[in-house]
């Protein structure tokens, strides 16, 4: 008897740690809250976003930060030609052209998401702890996604992961 109470205390204090306990996540995701991945972060990682601009027809990078607060600081962005849309004046911000590439840096503009709508002509991809994931083939082209840092609980990160596993095995 005593050994059952031990068992279902120590269940239950696992099953409120489960849900309790929550980790910062970058996620991708849709519109409808479909999470596409996600990246464990803290404050002080670094991840980009690459696209052709529209106009242009140039490579643009984006480089963003998590914040102490973890929102999404835009820090850089790095493009090759100036046009529609492109930054050409950023009052406080370190102006430089290096290799023909004109770089903005220490923007420090900060955002709670972004919301993107990828396309195979722009070629949108995150790029983040070295991994490339290009965001147009993950909704065929058809809708937005939406990058924030979200905390999300033990519990539902060990389902998302025993979901894959069973997803590999079938």
């Amino acid at each position: 008897m005593k050994i059952k109470v031990i068992i279902t205390i120590v269940l239950l204090c696992i099953t409120i740690l489960l849900f309790a306990v929550k980790l910062p996540f970058l996620t991708l995701s849709s519109k409808d809250n479909l999470i596409y991945n996600m990246f464990l972060v803290s404050t002080g990682v670094m991840f980009n976003l690459s696209y052709i601009h529209s106009v242009e027809k140039t490579p643009v990078i984006e480089k963003y930060i998590i914040g102490n607060d973890y929102s999404l600081i835009l820090d850089s962005i790095i493009f090759e030609s100036q046009g529609a849309g492109l930054p050409f004046d950023y009052p406080g911000v370190n102006f430089s052209v290096h290799e023909g590439k004109f770089i903005f840096e220490k923007i420090n503009h900060p955002l709670k998401e972004i919301l993107i709508i990828p396309h195979e002509i722009s070629r949108n991809s995150l790029n983040i702890y070295r991994k490339q994931i290009n965001l147009w083939v993950l909704n065929n082209n058809t809708s937005a996604c939406i990058i924030k840092v979200e905390n999300i609980n033990l519990a539902s990160i060990a389902l998302r992961f025993m979901n894959k596993i069973l997803h590999h095995l079938w």
